[in-house]
Parts: C-alpha cells; sequence; structure tokens
C-alpha cells in the first residue's frame, strides 16, 4: 500500500447460495524509501559511536544506489548499498532479522576498515574480521543484533542461497557457516577483553577515563591506567 489513509478489503460472495469462511493474512513491510532510511538510521548511528569511543582518521559512511548487486561500494569509505538492503529484507521478509543482519554487515565492514587503518597483523583474515566486528557488537551492546543474525543464517541457510549467488560476496551476508563460528565466540564472555591491547591505544581519552573510574566487564584496567599515564607524559 503505497498511500497512507483507510484501506478496505471487500469479499463478494453475492452469488454464493452458502456461508463461506475467510481468512485473511495481512503482513507489513517497509517501503524501498523507508528500508533505505532505516539502513541510514543504523549507519548514522553507528557512526556517533563510533566517534564518542576511538580515535581514528575518519572515513565517509552512507547509503547509496550503487547499480550494481553489491552488498558495498567498491570505493574508500563505507557507502552500503540499496540493492543490498532491497534483497536482504525481500529474502528475509522480517523487519527485525533484516536489521539485525544488516547491523552484522555494518559492524563487519567498519571492523575491516579499522583492522585496516590500524595496521593489525591479520587485518585480511575474513574470521579476525568477524571476531573483531562481534568484540564491537558486544563492547556497543548488540549482541542481541549479532545472535540474531548468527542464529537465523544456522537455522536457514537456503533463505540466503540466491542472495549468495547474487552478491557474489563471501563476506555479506553472513553464510551459515561463518554464523556457527559467531555463535561460538559470543559465548566466550572474554572476547571483547582479548581485543582490549589492540584496542585501548585508539580509545578517547574521555572513555578511558570514564573506564577507569567505572569498569566494565570487558575493561582491562592496567591497559587504561597505562595508556592515560602514556598520555598525560606527551601532554607535560
Amino acid at each position: 500500500v503505497a498511500e497512507k489513509g483507510d484501506h478496505y478489503i471487500l469479499f463478494d460472495n453475492r452469488r454464493g447460495t452458502e456461508s463461506r469462511a475467510v481468512t485473511v493474512t495481512l503482513q507489513a513491510a517497509l517501503g524501498e524509501k523507508d528500508r533505505t532510511q532505516a539502513a541510514g538510521a543504523i549507519l548514522s548511528e553507528f557512526e556517533k559511536q563510533l566517534h564518542r569511543l576511538f580515535v581514528f582518521d575518519p572515513f565517509p559512511m552512507g547509503v547509496k544506489q550503487c547499480g550494481v548487486p553489491r552488498a558495498f561500494a567498491d570505493e574508500p569509505g563505507v557507502f552500503l548499498c540499496n540493492e543490498y538492503v532491497y534483497h536482504l529484507y525481500e529474502a528475509l521478509r522480517d523487519q527485525e532479522k533484516a536489521k539485525d543482519f544488516l547491523s552484522f554487515s555494518i559492524f563487519h565492514e567498519v571492523a575491516r576498515q579499522l583492522l585496516e587503518d590500524w595496521n593489525h597483523p591479520e587485518a585480511g583474515k575474513g574470521e579476525r574480521i568477524d571476531e573483531f566486528a562481534l568484540a564491537l557488537m558486544l563492547m556497543l551492546n548488540q549482541k542481541r543484533r549479532a545472535l540474531g543474525a548468527a542464529d537465523s543464517a544456522v537455522k536457514n541457510p537456503s533463505a540466503f542461497t540466491a542472495m549468495t549467488k547474487l552478491f557474489q560476496d563471501e563476506r555479506h551476508p553472513l553464510s551459515a557457516q561463518r554464523a556457527k563460528k559467531v555463535l561460538n565466540c559470543a559465548k566466550d564472555s572474554t572476547l571483547p577483553k582479548k581485543w582490549q591491547a589492540f584496542l585501548v591505544p585508539h580509545m578517547q581519552t574521555a572513555l578511558l577515563k570514564s573506564l577507569k573510574k567505572k569498569p566494565t566487564s570487558w575493561t582491562d584496567l592496567s591497559l587504561v591506567e597505562k595508556e592515560l599515564a602514556s598520555r598525560d607524559k606527551k601532554a607535560i
């Protein structure tokens, strides 16, 4: 239904000689514009959180029409393709599940970008990117989205067969094989803490001070204090 307002379904049984039982099933789905806006909102919020947490050279982010079946545009930055958003919603027919997969794809792509920018020795390894993306999602209280995407991929591998052929992208959407590893990693409560040696040097000073005052479950207090002391020396 393209327009707002009151809409009616008319059942015509005027020629019928007997009563009829009728079942009507209505399914709501976002329009293409709404889907794009929802994907853009996820990207925008993530970008804000990213800048509050880490110090990094800014890279452009957004949603755009790519003209070819791709998940992300083949250009500098992180640009989610409208085509990917459209086909993901069409394949899943579930707004929340689609958001789960979009969230994981976005975190994965940003994780890949940060690993490269911060010269991680295993920046090009897909399994390491998935692990880092999951660690970021857990740190940013996005565990439900991560588990939602991974669980759906494991339980419904056939739903993505057509998309896999269409996009020919080993990273997007999350495959059942990778999803099993993501679910196993998610069970490791120490995963975010394992990444702190790599992440702490890139954290905003305000975040480090906040973590020192009120540590989280993944905070490595010794690393935080060491980094703050190092920055204080440089400031003198």
